[in-house]
């Protein structure tokens, strides 16, 4: 693993369930990222510019680690007896892993599992979702140019869709406020 000793014992919990969650993908016959390299030959090939505009993964865990520290026990409890009727369709009977992954194709679907994930752990679904909605925001309107193109996570097209209004000065504004 790359984080290092000081990083608090939740983020590097996280990390190794981002991992294993990878892994399991993988053998499920998902190969995680494969629009983004379809995305990079593409660009490529009509020699466009390829703009990485997500925060590092490295910082990305580093908050998750800050934001979990000290709640780790109320969050646990409260997973354990949260219903989630609105999301339990994308996984039961849905013919295993990669059903449920393809359920995860549909944008209504990802919707409804982020209001889950914003009621059941409110602090990952502002680090993992809101903070890095700003990053790509961003990266995104700070292009050159009249049209850009992103290739992003499902999760984030509302937040982007949301902070798409606002101007770079007011992105850059609470991307500083964050990494305060």
């Amino acid at each position: 693993m790359f984080l290092q000793k000081e990083v608090p014992v939740s983020a590097r919990l996280f990390e190794i369930s981002i991992r294993t969650t990878y892994s399991l993908l993988r053998k499920a016959g998902f190969v995680p990222g494969l629009e983004f390299l379809a995305a990079v030959d593409e660009a490529q090939r009509i020699r466009a510019q390829v703009v990485y505009g997500d925060r590092h993964f490295k910082d990305t865990i580093k908050r998750v680690g800050r934001e979990l520290e000290g709640k780790r026990l109320s969050l646990l409890r409260q997973l354990f007896h949260l219903e989630a009727p609105e999301v339990e369709h994308i996984f039961k009977d849905t013919g295993g892993l990669q059903g449920s992954v393809e359920k995860l194709l549909d944008r209504r679907n990802v919707q409804l599992l982020v209001q889950f994930m914003r009621k059941a752990v409110p602090p990952l679904a502002q680090v993992l979702l809101d903070e890095r909605d700003l990053y790509l925001s961003r990266a995104l309107k700070s292009q050159p140019g009249p049209q850009v193109v992103g290739v992003v996570g499902m999760a984030h097209l509302e937040g982007i869709e949301r902070n798409w209004h606002l101007d770079l000065e007011a992105i850059q504004k609470a991307i500083d406020e964050i990494e305060k």
